[in-house]
C-alpha cells in the first residue's frame, strides 16, 4: 500500500470504505460499503461453520 496508494488492484475493501467516507466526503457510498463488507463477512462465516461443522461430525 505504501508504495501503490491502493491503485493497481491492491486496495482492499476497507480502504475504498475509508476513502470514499473521508477524502471524497461521499457518506452513502461509505454506508453501502460497510454494509457490503458486513454481508460479505457473514457469507463466509456461514461457509466456514457448515464446513467445519461437517468435518466434527465425521
Amino acid at each position: 500500500f505504501v508504495t501503490t496508494q491502493g491503485s493497481f488492484g491492491t486496495r482492499t475493501l476497507t480502504y475504498l470504505i475509508y476513502q470514499r467516507v473521508l477524502e471524497s466526503q461521499n457518506v452513502g457510498l461509505g454506508s453501502a460499503g460497510g454494509i457490503y463488507a458486513i454481508i460479505l463477512a457473514n457469507i463466509v462465516a456461514i461457509f466456514l461453520m457448515r464446513i467445519v461443522g461437517k468435518n466434527l461430525d465425521a
